[in-house]
């Protein structure tokens, strides 16, 4: 049980599991379905569980006279933040995500309007290139201002052998285990779900608030009464 177990490892310990040669040279057909699947989990396990180890203050970002968008730092995801602050010698205070159409009424961006401090954040999202960026409105016309963000980190998706898992290794590979095992027809699936599920729930995830139940197609789970069965459910099918 570790976090930040490289992905290489995670793809020996599910073949393992699956009782398949532990030399990934010789099932290399199957690698591609085996970390797609992993990674599915993983990111399931992501979204719908707040995960305290991965609350993060992000860099501040330092504010451009006349520029309207700003990357996002490494790991951001806009769904997440819990605060957004401003600041300014060494001075910081609160800042609303959200930008209406009419504040560009106020101060209009296509003109080049621009206006200390900044007032609003929001998502900027670039139809051509595909990505989205950071907007502040209005346009900062000093660089006398930061933007710092706290939230979740959102891990990237593992691709390489030596990227990091950043959950409990072994809930990623029991789910992915499980699943696979299931779709094998496996009398041993039951079982592993049952261990998975159980360890899971020590783990504590999301333990704050009252959230509505979630469904990971694993069992419901609700932060305000638990899980409400102990059984996994997943149907049976193709593994990849």
């Amino acid at each position: 049980m570790a976090i930040g177990t490289q992905f290489s490892l995670l793809v020996i310990d599910l073949r393992a599991e699956l009782r398949r040669p532990a030399d990934v040279s010789v099932g290399v057909d199957d690698n591609d379905s085996l970390k797609r699947v992993l990674n599915s989990f993983y990111r399931t396990l992501l979204d719908d569980y707040d995960w305290p180890h991965l609350r993060h203050t992000f860099d501040k970002i330092p504010m451009v006279a006349g520029q309207r968008v700003y990357d996002y730092p490494t790991g951001f995801d806009p769904d997440n933040v819990e605060q957004a602050v401003i600041w300014q010698d060494g001075v910081n205070w609160p800042i609303k995500r959200r930008i209406e159409l009419d504040n560009y009424s106020s101060f209009d961006p296509a003109d080049d309007q621009r206006a200390d401090p900044p007032m609003a954040w929001d998502v900027k999202f670039d139809i051509t290139s595909g990505t989205s960026q950071i907007e502040i409105f209005p346009i900062p016309d000093s660089a006398d201002y930061s933007i710092q963000f706290s939230g979740t980190y959102s891990p990237p998706k593992m691709v390489n052998d030596d990227d990091r898992c950043l959950l409990d290794d072994e809930i990623v590979v029991g789910f992915a285990a499980a699943r696979l095992l299931k779709a094998q027809d496996s009398k041993d699936a039951d079982i592993r779900l049952a261990q998975v599920d159980k360890h899971l729930l020590k783990k504590k995830a999301k333990p704050k608030g009252n959230a509505a139940p979630v469904q990971m197609g694993l069992g419901a789970y609700r932060e305000d009464k638990g899980w409400q069965h102990p059984s996994i459910v997943i149907r049976s099918g193709s593994g990849s």
